[in-house]
């Protein structure tokens, strides 16, 4: 189960959203940016209008397993749809 307050989850190993709410998806539908990637979120999140009421959490992670391999996650809580759902 998601909960209805994350907007999105980024994950950095395949490069794209593996999850996005209505609401994120509406934002970011018509917003032109280059390339996507976790080097760009802050400028695709500005530009969908987030304000200080969204938490962006970034989990990087990797191994030395086949070399140096390092991946970011990106998880965005946008805390004033727990304020308009309840």
């Amino acid at each position: 189960m998601v909960p209805f307050h994350l907007a999105f989850n980024y994950v950095g190993e395949v490069g794209d959203f593996d999850h996005q709410s209505e609401d994120f998806a509406k934002r970011i539908a018509d917003v032109e940016i280059d390339e996507l990637g976790f080097d760009t979120m802050q400028e695709l999140l500005a530009k969908a209008g987030y304000n200080d009421n969204l938490l962006v959490p970034e989990i990087t992670y990797g191994g030395m397993g086949c070399g140096p391999v390092w991946y970011t996650d990106v998880y965005g809580f946008d805390f004033a749809t727990m304020a308009a759902e309840e």
